[in-house]
């Protein structure tokens, strides 16, 4: 089974800063037939998203539930069904005081996915 993993602000909806009301979620030209495209090829399609806004307190899980369901429902008027949606509801913070890095949680990483490949028991490529 294949999956293609796409970001969902500037992919599939209009980038714009912290998309988390119905009314600012904007369908890019081209997405939902690029997706029913992948998914008539056999691909299931999960989204990635970051939602830093979550963390930084500016919206709830609730708006992003709520914008989550808008969003497939727009999709699945274009005959597109999201498989799954994972998130990342952090923003970038420090990884040692000694060295004063910063660790980007912003972006959702392979482990966010990879923790669930049960659910469709896909493999890896790297693997």
């Amino acid at each position: 089974m294949r999956a293609a993993f796409i970001d969902r602000d500037g992919v599939i909806n209009e980038e714009r800063d912290y998309v988390y009301r119905v009314e600012d979620f904007h369908l890019l030209p081209g997405a939902a037939a690029g997706l029913r495209l992948l998914q008539q090829q056999g691909w299931r399609l999960v989204v990635v998203t970051n939602q830093a806004g979550i963390a930084r307190g500016l919206y709830t899980e609730a708006d992003f539930e709520r914008i989550t369901m808008h969003m497939r429902a727009v999709l699945a008027a274009d005959g597109v069904t999201i498989d799954a949606v994972y998130t990342a509801r952090t923003t970038r913070r420090p990884v040692s005081a000694r060295t004063g890095g910063l660790r980007n949680a912003a972006s959702p990483g392979p482990a966010c996915c990879s923790r669930r490949r049960p659910i469709w028991a896909w493999r890896s490529p790297n693997r």
